[in-house]
């Protein structure tokens, strides 16, 4: 249980890893808690940016 950091709900998270930030020290993506529904949002984002062939793991 926790707030979205998106859209500043209280709820259930759920780990969210964000290639877009790149890897940290120790080679491990960066985690984020988000509720589902901003979950599936960052999913449909990223799925259009790979339709549209923009680099989002930069």
């Amino acid at each position: 249980m926790g707030q979205c950091p998106i859209c500043k709900k209280r709820t259930e998270l759920t780990q969210h890893h964000l290639k877009e930030l790149g890897k940290d020290e120790k080679g491990v993506y960066h985690k984020l808690g988000l509720c589902n529904d901003c979950h599936v949002w960052h999913e449909k984002y990223v799925n259009a940016l790979k339709t549209f062939e923009l680099n989002f793991e930069k």
